[in-house]
């Protein structure tokens, strides 16, 4: 509602108290000048995350920068005409001067980096450049956003900066169709995931290395099994991949041991080596109700529902997880499965 102007014996403003209507003191500024401009001090700032911050001026009140502090005297953040850099709890938000994110840096518990996402902008839209990840088959991946912020690409990459995948998505009234490439670590090297509006996979085309369809599928969703999918393979042998426990099972209507379909199993997902083989009567068991009989992680193929399952402990605490339902397979064999 007020302020108090503090003067040197020159007339140079030093100090102004700002005041609320009861009088109270809402922040103070304190000035100091030198050959180039000056520098104003402000404190005593309550209700902001900053508890004071400093400003530096030209000679013309023009100010250059600004640095902003926390009340225990940690900088917040720091402003110039050029843009912006917020120190978060666990990461900094960098920002250009029209105040778009531009970059933002992760941080371990050790102070050092673990990711580092950057921001970049075009007339089409975003790109979001990600680095640092780990526990992943990648390191890193390049998203593309059009102007409404729909995901249009990504590019996965691994630590050496090699393309992993590629993943490009276009949407349409019913839906969209996602085309994933340059996969590796698979008996496919790309396929065609199709969602309605909701997000739910309809249907997925796996291509070889020549662009020739191994498997199609369309969901088959019913009340007990929203998640499942019923794939019908070629006339010829398929090869179906399997990448872990906790993606939706398929139900592939025609495997047929007899034309030479197979399930390819991601080993690394299951403790197995590539080029590895199952044992039959040891990590593969069949039978009605078949459960593991040891604590060694066990695929199970269950000659009554004909459904497939991997069990990570066997005999232990934790849950097996449906892979696959095969309903005109009567048993499996270790020849049956591939391990890559």
């Amino acid at each position: 509602a007020g302020y108090d102007k503090v003067l040197d014996t020159g007339g140079k403003l030093t100090r102004m108290v700002y005041l609320a209507s009861n009088g109270a003191v809402l922040k103070t500024a304190d000035y100091a000048y030198n050959a180039a401009g000056s520098t104003v001090h402000y404190s005593g700032i309550a209700g902001q995350v900053y508890a004071s911050y400093d400003e530096t001026l030209d000679g013309k009140g023009n100010v250059l920068k600004s640095v902003y502090y926390k009340a225990d005297g940690t900088t917040f953040l720091e402003k110039s005409p050029a843009g912006s850099v917020t120190h978060y709890t666990g990461y900094d938000q960098f920002a250009d001067a029209n105040g778009k994110v531009t970059q933002q840096v992760y941080f371990k518990a050790d102070g050092s980096v673990a990711q580092t996402a950057t921001y970049t902008y075009s007339a089409a839209g975003s790109v979001t450049h990600l680095t640092g990840l780990t526990g992943l088959d990648y390191a890193g991946y390049d998203k593309v956003l059009n102007q409404a912020g729909a995901m249009t690409s990504q590019t996965f990459f691994k630590a050496d900066g090699s393309v992993y995948q590629t993943e490009t998505t276009n949407k349409t009234a019913s839906g969209s169709v996602s085309h994933y490439a340059d996969m590796t670590g698979n008996s496919f090297t790309s396929f065609d995931s199709f969602k309605d509006t909701s997000g739910n996979v309809l249907r997925k085309i796996f291509y070889d290395a020549n662009g020739v369809v191994q498997d199609t599928g369309a969901n088959q969703s019913s009340a007990a099994s929203k998640s499942q999918q019923t794939l019908v393979g070629t006339a010829v042998s398929d090869l179906y991949q399997i990448s872990n426990m906790f993606e939706p099972a398929y139900s592939i209507a025609d495997f047929s041991s007899a034309k030479g379909d197979k399930l390819a199993l991601r080993g690394s997902n299951f403790g197995l080596a590539p080029g590895a083989a199952l044992s039959d009567g040891a990590n593969l068991l069949n039978g009605d109700g078949v459960q593991a009989a040891t604590r060694a992680p066990t695929f199970l193929f269950d000659t009554r529902t004909h459904s497939l399952s991997f069990d990570p402990d066997g005999a232990g605490s934790k849950a097996a997880g449906l892979l696959a339902i095969l309903p005109n397979q009567a048993a499996l064999n270790s020849g049956n499965f591939t391990i890559g």
